[in-house]
């Protein structure tokens, strides 16, 4: 870099050194030295934690003097102990900052130069502490002196001595004024990662771990006393010197295989009861390892194990969209703050900014399977979700065969036509009908659609071609139309239940709810999918033989605007809906015990129906089983509702005519049963229908 160079160096010169800054910096070096009450305070501190240490931790963090010692040098360091708590951390830190990166000019084309100033180890170490800040709340990174175009250190200044409400590095643990490090020239060296009030994740953390650590104690003490057989030596001899010899030697047995006695004494070996006490510590340690997944990663079918392969993937993509946010969050830090300071210094960084890969990774399956059918073909097996990965990685651009249908040999071997045929049966026929049925009153939801459908005519026919082709197939399906079901769906489900995931605190029946929700919705996604190529499919036979290219796409495409336009818009109104009353089921159980009643009420004009109106002024308590059955909605685009009493006199049932035209797609609570769609809707039949063929 020439000049450059020599102007770096010299701009370095400038840096304000330790001694420079009262001392107020030189204990960085090592937290534990130069600061005597740090030290007097981890003698201090060395007992073991629990949940009121952690309170009172937590009440000195926000306290006048913000002293957040007793998180930062007893509690956190503990719960870091937990195997879980940091296995989870470092997924999450390790997927953020393995990701590629490259610094671009203003028209979004990488420097190689000027990346190659950030490939370097002062560069890791920055991010690793950046990205920590989320766990450990507000964090001062300092930089050293540049030495060949690079920082020679990355420091990160004791947490303890650093007051963020202040902007100040104070002497002592209490004390509230000292070093300014907001002015210059010190500001230019240093990069404030986090929020000035944030304590980071490890304290939402520290309870779950210490729950655990306490139930693991418990359980290990339980062990102890429980785990093995009590030894008894029965003896004739009563004399006190053979009793105290008999005594010793079963002392001494412990993990031995044998003991010498007598021939007129016996050893007996009586179990311990209650062989099954331990699953409760167990259930407790499982509860929180759980919690702690959710915390951390946002999800936990990636640490434990899931139920679907469907869940797997929604939870996959909650993974996955936290790390997004993890990346956007070192972006702004470093475009923001690091870049402009290095500007500063005489970086000649002007005009560039830092910027990761956010293009979307192959799962190692996905890479397996591309190479092995290349080994074995000659030939990429590319698709949608490949092709860009592949063009960029092996800076090759591709260009996808088209499938030309042919009229008479559609496909190819005829392996093809006798799947077809095998699908072509009563059973499609009558879902198809029994689909066509629930949707017959379909229109508009009464709900304005804040998401706008993401299906075109362009994606059918690609679809279609690839049915027709034999690409797509039950066993092979098509995951951009999963995908986008899915994403639609559950935008539908944020409006309804008036906020996403993580817009609720952990562990709070809103959350809960929401989290079941949009499993319920991850199922039913592809299962209408599954059920969409069963019926797609059904048209490629028509009286035993294939039909004509032409003929299947004009079938095919109709069905294909009815599943993707038409049922889909209809039920993202049912998922606002019902997500909407399972948010309020929510609050009417959170009411209950002063709230204790519900009453059942249309909106009473002409266009309530009669087995609405039969279920009219019903009152019942809130965990009647009534309300599991009719709690509204009852039925496409129904108006009813129900309101919450302080007192009410409960309806006699006993003549009560169950209305017969309540679909039992809707007879159901969402807030009990915690989903949007119930297991009586024709897609979860056709999914159970094909499993149990396979």
């Amino acid at each position: 870099m020439g000049n450059k160079r020599k102007q770096i160096h010299n701009l370095s010169k400038d840096r304000p050194k330790a001694a420079e800054q009262k001392n107020y910096v030189d204990s960085k070096k090592n937290p534990s030295d130069g600061f005597n009450t740090l030290q007097i305070y981890n003698r201090i501190y060395t007992s073991s934690i629990d949940i009121k240490r952690w309170r009172n931790a937590y009440t000195s963090a926000v306290g006048d003097n913000k002293d957040r010692s007793s998180l930062y040098n007893n509690l956190y360091p503990e719960i870091l102990l937990d195997a879980h708590l940091t296995g989870v951390m470092n997924a999450r830190i390790n997927k953020v900052i393995g990701n590629e990166f490259k610094i671009v000019d203003e028209n979004g084309k990488e420097d190689i130069k000027s990346t190659m100033l950030f490939e370097s180890q002062w560069f890791y170490t920055f991010l690793r502490y950046a990205i920590e800040s989320v766990f450990w709340g507000y964090s001062l990174i300092e930089f050293d002196d540049v030495i060949d175009d690079k920082f020679s250190c990355v420091e990160l200044y004791p947490r303890v001595f650093v007051k963020p409400e202040f902007g100040v590095i104070t002497e002592d643990l209490w004390e509230t004024e000292g070093f300014d490090y907001t002015k210059e020239p010190f500001a230019t060296w240093h990069v404030c990662a986090g929020d000035k009030c944030d304590l980071g994740l490890l304290n939402k953390a520290a309870p779950y771990v210490i729950m655990k650590r306490n139930a693991l104690n418990a359980m290990a003490e339980r062990a102890e006393v429980f785990g093995m057989p009590i030894k008894v030596i029965k003896s004739p001899n009563t004399d006190e010197k053979t009793r105290r010899i008999l005594e010793r030697d079963i002392v001494r047995m412990g993990q031995s295989a044998g003991i010498v006695l007598d021939l007129d004494s016996t050893i007996e070996f009586i179990e311990t009861g209650n062989a099954d006490g331990h699953q409760i510590y167990l259930t407790l340690i499982d509860i929180c390892n759980k919690e702690i997944s959710k915390l951390v990663l946002g999800q936990t079918m990636t640490t434990e194990d899931g139920s679907s392969l469907s869940q797997a993937e929604v939870h996959e993509n909650v993974l996955n969209d936290v790390t997004r946010i993890d990346m956007r969050m070192l972006e702004f830090l470093v475009n923001d703050q690091l870049i402009p300071n290095m500007i500063k210094i005489g970086f000649p960084l002007k005009g560039f900014h830092f910027k990761f890969d956010h293009s979307e990774k192959l799962s190692l399956v996905q890479l397996a399977t591309i190479s092995t059918n290349f080994i074995n073909t000659g030939k990429f097996d590319i698709n949608e979700d490949t092709e860009k990965w592949v063009s960029e990685k092996f800076g090759i651009p591709l260009k996808k065969l088209e499938v030309q249908p042919s009229n008479n040999q559609p496909f190819g071997d005829g392996g093809q036509k006798k799947l077809a045929t095998n699908q072509m049966n009563n059973t499609i026929s009558n879902t198809s009908e029994q689909i066509k049925e629930i949707y017959s009153a379909l229109g508009d939801m009464d709900i304005v659609n804040e998401a706008e459908n993401p299906f075109t005519e362009k994606e059918g026919e690609d679809l279609i071609q690839k049915i027709y082709s034999g690409v797509i197939n039950l066993k092979k399906l098509p995951k951009n139309i999963l995908d986008k079901t899915l994403n639609y769906l559950l935008k539908g489900v944020v409006q309804g239940f008036g906020g996403a995931v993580s817009d609720f605190e952990l562990g709070t029946p809103y959350e809960e709810m929401i989290t079941a929700l949009n499993e319920n919705i991850s199922v039913f996604s592809q299962a209408k999918t599954i059920t969409q190529v069963e019926e797609l499919m059904s048209f490629l036979v028509e009286d035993g033989e294939v039909v004509p290219f032409n003929d299947f796409k004009k079938k095919a495409l109709a069905k294909y605007n009815d599943y993707n336009v038409t049922y889909l818009n209809t039920e993202y109104g049912v998922a606002v809906g019902q997500s909407r009353n399972a948010a309020y089921w929510v609050d009417i159980e959170d009411k209950k015990e002063t709230l204790p009643y519900l009453k059942y009420q249309t909106v009473g004009d002409g266009r309530v129906r009669p087995s609405h109106k039969a279920l009219d002024g019903i009152i019942r308590r809130v965990d009647d089983a009534f309300w599991k059955k009719y709690m509204p909605m009852n039925g496409w685009k129904c108006r009813c509702i129900v309101q919450q009493l302080s007192d009410g006199k409960e309806t006699d049932l006993s003549n009560f005519k169950a209305p017969t035209d309540v679909p039992e797609l809707f007879q159901m609570n969402p807030g009990i049963d915690k989903v949007v769609f119930s297991d009586e809707h024709p897609y979860f039949k056709t999914e159970k229908r094909i499993k149990k063929k396979k």
